[in-house]
């Protein structure tokens, strides 16, 4: 994700070093604060405590961090905006054009979110939201069962006609 942010920014004519900083950014934030994340889940595994509990105990030295770079990134980011529209455009069409975009593609992370905050075991909670998304992909997507299953073992290839949503999804 942090990559296809990074892919946003340079199409959008953003600098490149603060949209860095941002996704460097959030992804501390996100690696010690979701409760999917490798380290907060074995964290709390070798701790014997639930990840939910973990998580509520990090609020105190990862939010105050959170609060001072997400505002620093607002400003700097106001300074020096010089964000191209028409890049933002051509993305959410290609976008369009290739998928079925709604609330219905994100239910599987509704209710992955809902698992884990109502404080449901990690490794069920993912795996059953991945399922759902496979469903989603065939019932709502229009994609086949072969070709789900071949994006979970190889991973996304397709070719959307915009080579920066190429770099996105790919």
């Amino acid at each position: 994700v942090g990559l296809a942010m990074v892919a946003i920014g340079m199409g959008m004519n953003m600098n490149i070093g603060l949209v860095i900083g941002a996704v460097v950014s959030g992804a501390f934030f996100g690696d010690k604060m979701s409760p999917i994340s490798d380290t907060t889940v074995m964290s709390s595994g070798l701790a014997g405590v639930p990840v939910m509990k973990h998580v509520k105990h990090m609020l105190y030295t990862v939010v105050p961090g959170f609060i001072i770079t997400f505002v620093l990134f607002v400003i700097l980011g106001i300074k020096n905006a010089t964000m191209d529209y028409e890049t933002v455009r051509t993305i959410m069409d290609s976008m369009a054009s290739n998928f079925k975009l709604g609330l219905v593609p994100l239910i599987p992370m509704v209710i992955l979110f809902y698992l884990l905050f109502t404080g449901k075991p990690s490794i069920p909670s993912i795996l059953g939201a991945g399922l759902i998304g496979c469903a989603v992909a065939v019932a709502y997507q229009g994609m086949g069962l072969g070709d789900v299953l071949n994006i979970m073992y190889k991973g996304y290839a397709g070719d959307a006609g915009n080579d920066m949503v190429n770099t996105i999804l790919n």
